[in-house]
């Protein structure tokens, strides 16, 4: 859910930002945080003040079957790829030229 949606969500309940990190004794700055970068345990605050899941307010931080993502363990995930694929274009590359296809 984009940032936008969830400020509206709480302003539908009567809440900004800055009156949800009041009321549960969080800075201001760990609230606009976990908007962007997340931090699991206001993220649960924040879906339990919406009556929802924090699986349904931020998606892209969940597995389809609700495990939480590790971005460091992603980025590794996809920076091995690349370097595989990266890899695997050489040897193509190098095994053409061998042939004299290049």
């Amino acid at each position: 859910m984009h940032k936008a949606d969830i400020n509206s969500k709480l302003a539908k309940k009567g809440y900004t930002l800055i009156g949800f990190a009041d009321k549960h004794g969080l800075s201001r700055d760990s609230v606009s945080e976990t908007l962007r970068t997340g931090r699991p345990k206001i993220e649960k605050l924040l879906a339990d003040e919406l009556n929802t899941t924090p699986q349904k307010l931020f998606p892209k931080r969940f597995h389809p079957d609700g495990r939480r993502r590790d971005a460091r363990i992603d980025r590794a995930v996809k920076r091995k790829s690349l370097m595989s694929d990266n890899n695997t274009k050489g040897v193509v590359a190098a095994s053409a030229k061998k042939a004299g296809v290049v």
